[in-house]
Formats: C-alpha cells, structure tokens, sequence
C-alpha cells in the first residue's frame, strides 16, 4: 500500500483537475490506485472540510447543465447520480 504523503494528495489533485468528482468516486479511483483505505477515509474528510469535494454542489450542477443543455432528462439523471454514488 501507498503512503497517505505526498503521493495520494497529488494523485486527489489531478482527478480533480480533470473533472469535479463524488465522494464515491474519489474514494474508489484512489482506492484502486493502491491507498490504504484508513488513508484514503481521512483524507476525504480533509477534501470535503476544505470544500474540494461536496456532492450537493456536484449534484446542483449537474441538475443546472442537464436542464440548461436539454439533453438529460429525470430518469437520466437520477441514474448518473447514482451511478456517481450521490442519492438522488
């Protein structure tokens, strides 16, 4: 396993960078990427204390893109948020 270091904060940082993540997501992309998962619990706490992850703003703004670009409807949209590990 990975230390909780330097190496997993930079790896959070650069999923970030390409896409506002969940909760969810962000515990299973690093967990797959080899840290410990004690780790990776504290260091979602941190990212979430600081306002890098929030899932009711992740969710609020997938709501205003799909109902602004008209391509996602309600049912679409509840599975992407589960899909996503958010409820609905």
């Amino acid at each position: 396993m990975r230390s909780r270091g330097k190496s997993l904060r930079g790896t959070a940082f650069q999923l970030l960078a390409v896409r506002d993540r969940s909760c969810h997501e962000m515990e299973k992309s690093l967990l797959k990427r080899g840290f410990s998962q004690d780790d990776v619990r504290a260091f979602l706490v941190e990212l979430k204390d600081r306002g890098y992850l929030d899932d009711r703003r992740l969710a609020e703004r997938m709501a205003q893109q799909g109902v602004t670009g008209g391509k996602t409807g309600p049912v679409r949209m509840r599975y992407e948020l589960v899909e996503r590990g958010i409820p609905p």
